[in-house]
Protein backbone atom coordinates (compact mmCIF):
# COMPACT_ATOMS: atom_id res chain seq x y z
CA UNK A 1 0.00 0.00 0.00
CA UNK A 2 2.70 2.54 0.72
CA UNK A 3 4.60 1.54 -2.19
CA UNK A 4 1.58 2.07 -4.60
CA UNK A 5 1.31 5.87 -2.42
CA UNK A 6 4.69 6.52 -3.07
CA UNK A 7 4.21 5.69 -6.92
CA UNK A 8 1.27 7.98 -7.29
CA UNK A 9 2.58 10.58 -5.16
CA UNK A 10 5.91 10.70 -7.77
CA UNK A 11 3.83 10.32 -11.08
CA UNK A 12 1.64 13.33 -9.74
CA UNK A 13 4.78 15.51 -9.12
CA UNK A 14 6.67 14.35 -12.01
CA UNK A 15 3.50 15.66 -13.79
CA UNK A 16 3.62 18.64 -12.07
CA UNK A 17 7.40 19.64 -12.99
CA UNK A 18 6.48 18.64 -16.58
CA UNK A 19 3.28 21.32 -16.69
CA UNK A 20 5.57 23.88 -14.78
CA UNK A 21 8.96 23.32 -17.44
CA UNK A 22 8.77 26.46 -20.17
CA UNK A 23 11.19 27.79 -22.22
CA UNK A 24 14.31 29.86 -20.87
CA UNK A 25 16.65 31.44 -23.40
CA UNK A 26 19.83 33.69 -23.04
CA UNK A 27 19.50 36.13 -25.60
CA UNK A 28 15.30 36.42 -25.41
CA UNK A 29 12.12 36.42 -23.21
CA UNK A 30 9.26 34.35 -23.62
CA UNK A 31 6.23 36.20 -23.54
CA UNK A 32 2.64 33.59 -23.01
CA UNK A 33 -0.44 34.70 -24.59
CA UNK A 34 -3.62 33.23 -25.78
CA UNK A 35 -5.96 33.82 -29.18
CA UNK A 36 -9.21 31.49 -29.79
CA UNK A 37 -10.13 29.58 -32.05
CA UNK A 38 -13.28 28.93 -34.16
CA UNK A 39 -14.69 26.88 -32.09
CA UNK A 40 -13.91 29.52 -29.01
CA UNK A 41 -10.75 27.32 -27.44
CA UNK A 42 -8.49 28.72 -25.86
CA UNK A 43 -4.74 28.36 -27.88
CA UNK A 44 -1.36 28.84 -26.35
CA UNK A 45 0.86 31.05 -28.00
CA UNK A 46 4.57 31.28 -27.64
CA UNK A 47 5.96 34.84 -28.28
CA UNK A 48 10.14 35.72 -28.31
CA UNK A 49 11.50 38.73 -28.20
CA UNK A 50 15.52 39.67 -28.54
CA UNK A 51 16.44 40.82 -25.00
CA UNK A 52 19.11 43.38 -26.79
CA UNK A 53 17.18 44.97 -29.38
CA UNK A 54 15.48 48.61 -28.85
CA UNK A 55 13.98 48.89 -32.39
CA UNK A 56 11.23 47.02 -34.03
CA UNK A 57 12.57 43.50 -34.62
CA UNK A 58 11.32 41.44 -38.12
CA UNK A 59 8.95 38.36 -37.10
CA UNK A 60 9.20 34.58 -37.92
CA UNK A 61 5.64 33.03 -37.51
CA UNK A 62 5.53 29.19 -37.52
CA UNK A 63 3.08 26.60 -38.82
CA UNK A 64 3.29 23.90 -37.33
CA UNK A 65 3.35 20.18 -38.06
CA UNK A 66 0.48 17.62 -38.07
CA UNK A 67 0.85 15.59 -34.73
CA UNK A 68 -0.51 17.29 -32.06
CA UNK A 69 2.92 17.93 -30.24
CA UNK A 70 3.87 21.26 -27.90
CA UNK A 71 5.82 23.92 -30.24
CA UNK A 72 7.31 24.89 -27.02
CA UNK A 73 10.86 22.72 -26.24
CA UNK A 74 11.68 23.66 -22.79
CA UNK A 75 15.08 21.03 -23.30
CA UNK A 76 16.44 22.39 -25.95
CA UNK A 77 17.17 20.70 -29.26
CA UNK A 78 15.80 17.47 -28.46
CA UNK A 79 14.84 17.39 -32.38
CA UNK A 80 14.95 18.50 -35.81
CA UNK A 81 12.38 21.05 -34.82
CA UNK A 82 13.86 22.17 -31.93
CA UNK A 83 16.83 22.72 -33.50
CA UNK A 84 15.26 25.11 -35.57
CA UNK A 85 13.06 27.10 -32.53
CA UNK A 86 15.89 27.35 -30.30
CA UNK A 87 18.82 28.31 -32.87
CA UNK A 88 16.67 30.73 -34.78
CA UNK A 89 15.66 32.33 -31.25
CA UNK A 90 19.31 32.91 -29.53
CA UNK A 91 21.13 33.83 -32.79
CA UNK A 92 18.89 35.81 -35.18
CA UNK A 93 17.84 38.81 -33.59
CA UNK A 94 14.01 38.59 -34.80
CA UNK A 95 11.23 37.77 -32.55
CA UNK A 96 9.27 34.41 -33.03
CA UNK A 97 5.35 33.63 -32.69
CA UNK A 98 4.15 30.19 -31.85
CA UNK A 99 1.00 28.62 -31.36
CA UNK A 100 -0.19 25.02 -29.86
CA UNK A 101 -2.90 23.05 -31.01
CA UNK A 102 -6.28 22.73 -29.30
CA UNK A 103 -5.89 20.49 -26.13
CA UNK A 104 -1.79 20.44 -26.64
CA UNK A 105 0.56 21.90 -23.92
CA UNK A 106 -1.69 24.64 -22.29
CA UNK A 107 -4.15 25.02 -24.87
CA UNK A 108 -7.76 24.11 -24.36
CA UNK A 109 -9.80 21.78 -26.73
CA UNK A 110 -8.98 17.99 -28.15
CA UNK A 111 -6.48 17.74 -30.59
CA UNK A 112 -7.09 14.49 -31.94
CA UNK A 113 -11.17 15.70 -33.09
CA UNK A 114 -9.47 19.15 -34.35
CA UNK A 115 -10.62 19.35 -37.93
CA UNK A 116 -8.28 20.96 -40.59
CA UNK A 117 -10.35 24.57 -40.67
CA UNK A 118 -10.48 24.70 -36.71
CA UNK A 119 -6.75 24.08 -37.23
CA UNK A 120 -6.30 26.77 -39.43
CA UNK A 121 -8.55 29.24 -37.59
CA UNK A 122 -5.99 28.78 -34.80
CA UNK A 123 -3.07 29.77 -36.83
CA UNK A 124 -5.06 32.58 -38.09
CA UNK A 125 -5.89 34.23 -35.26
CA UNK A 126 -1.96 34.14 -34.13
CA UNK A 127 -0.88 35.53 -36.77
CA UNK A 128 -3.58 37.91 -36.43
CA UNK A 129 -2.72 39.01 -33.05
CA UNK A 130 1.05 39.99 -34.16
CA UNK A 131 -0.14 43.88 -34.53
CA UNK A 132 -0.75 43.99 -30.76
CA UNK A 133 3.16 43.51 -30.05
CA UNK A 134 4.84 46.71 -30.56
CA UNK A 135 8.57 44.93 -30.97
CA UNK A 136 7.32 43.26 -33.81
CA UNK A 137 7.99 45.26 -37.10
CA UNK A 138 4.63 44.15 -39.47
CA UNK A 139 6.26 45.14 -42.27
CA UNK A 140 8.97 42.45 -41.92
CA UNK A 141 6.98 39.01 -41.58
CA UNK A 142 8.00 35.52 -42.47
CA UNK A 143 5.87 32.48 -42.16
CA UNK A 144 8.19 29.37 -41.81
CA UNK A 145 5.58 26.30 -42.77
CA UNK A 146 7.01 23.11 -40.71
CA UNK A 147 6.22 19.54 -42.39
CA UNK A 148 2.64 19.70 -42.86
CA UNK A 149 2.45 23.38 -41.81
CA UNK A 150 4.13 23.86 -45.53
CA UNK A 151 0.58 23.17 -47.10
CA UNK A 152 -1.29 25.47 -44.07
CA UNK A 153 0.92 28.22 -44.61
CA UNK A 154 -0.13 29.52 -47.35
CA UNK A 155 -3.36 29.84 -46.04
CA UNK A 156 -2.74 31.19 -42.90
CA UNK A 157 -2.30 35.32 -43.78
CA UNK A 158 -5.53 36.96 -44.34
CA UNK A 159 -4.42 40.46 -44.39
CA UNK A 160 -0.77 40.98 -46.40
CA UNK A 161 1.35 43.32 -45.13
CA UNK A 162 3.89 45.11 -47.29
CA UNK A 163 6.81 42.74 -46.97
CA UNK A 164 5.98 39.31 -46.60
CA UNK A 165 8.17 36.38 -46.81
CA UNK A 166 7.74 32.80 -46.65
CA UNK A 167 9.51 29.56 -46.41
CA UNK A 168 7.90 25.85 -47.17
CA UNK A 169 9.60 23.07 -45.45
CA UNK A 170 8.51 19.50 -47.00
CA UNK A 171 5.15 21.02 -48.18
CA UNK A 172 2.75 18.53 -49.22
CA UNK A 173 2.76 19.19 -53.14
CA UNK A 174 1.68 17.54 -56.35
CA UNK A 175 3.72 16.88 -59.45
CA UNK A 176 2.14 19.79 -61.09
CA UNK A 177 3.41 22.16 -57.94
CA UNK A 178 -0.08 23.33 -56.62
CA UNK A 179 -1.04 22.62 -52.66
CA UNK A 180 -2.91 19.49 -52.07
CA UNK A 181 -5.33 18.91 -49.01
CA UNK A 182 -5.33 15.55 -47.64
Amino acid sequence: MRFLLLILLCGSVSQSIRAQTHEKFQNAEVIYDLVSDNHGDQLRTLITRPKVSKARVPAIFFVGWLSCDSVEYPMGETDGFGTIFWRLIEQSGYATLRVDKPGVGESKGDCSSTDFLTELSGYQAAFDSISKYDFIDPERIFIVGLSNGGGTSVLVPRHFPAFFQMVLTAPILRASGSITSR
